[in-house]
């Protein structure tokens, strides 16, 4: 009965360890997120375009938490941006971020794509296999603007926070382990300026409609 009991409890304590499994990322960005961060020059150059003392190395975490996904079966096919695949935001093993088929609508004209944003904003990731989920939904305050695979498993979106400051944001997600965090900085960027969409910043052959 001992036995039975021992075992019992070592059950439910690998249960509760595996139910509060966090990360416990580091409260500054670590190297190996930063550099990748810092090779998307034109994120970073968009930023030192507004305060040339914008630096990668002032962003602390804000929040580490779960991350919930539910995926669920769709076709490629289905995507409203398909034409305009190569906004699709690939890994090496054929996953996507879908940053754009959320209210944003494209229309070609002429020649020439237009866009036409909504407030709100919804990220999504295919996992290859025609799975797919949505990563965050997002409201007005809280602009994604770029984003890129770490790895198979590891997403990083970029963008900012937007109330009476532009505040710059890294939201790191790791899929597998289900785990989300967000790093900003308490600097003060661009006060009341309005900050230009970042989508036409990156394809300059795109214009607003």
């Amino acid at each position: 009965m001992k036995n039975n009991i021992t075992t019992s409890n070592n059950l439910n304590n690998q249960t509760s360890q595996l139910k509060t499994k966090k990360l416990n990322l580091e409260f500054k960005l670590s190297d190996s997120i930063s550099n990748k961060v810092l090779d998307n020059k034109l994120w970073i150059k968009s930023w030192l375009d507004i305060d040339s003392t914008f630096s990668i190395n002032d962003f602390e975490k804000e929040f580490e938490k779960r991350l919930k996904l539910n995926w669920f079966n769709y076709e490629q096919s289905e995507l409203k941006i398909k034409s305009f695949d190569s906004l699709l935001i690939r890994s090496n093993q054929g996953k996507l971020i879908d940053l754009y088929s959320y209210n944003t609508v494209f229309e070609e004209e002429e020649g020439s794509i237009f866009v036409q944003s909504g407030v709100d904003t919804k990220v999504f990731i295919d996992n290859g296999n025609n799975k797919r989920t949505e990563l965050i939904t997002t409201g007005s305050i809280e602009i994604v603007e770029d984003a890129f695979w770490m790895d198979d498993d590891t997403i990083i979106l970029l963008g900012y926070l937007h109330e009476d400051k532009l505040v710059p944001f890294v939201w790191f997600f790791q899929i597998k382990e289900n785990i989300q965090a967000r790093y900003i900085t308490d600097r003060n960027f661009g006060g009341e300026k309005e900050r230009p969409n970042f989508l036409l910043y990156k394809y300059p052959d795109i214009k607003q409609k």
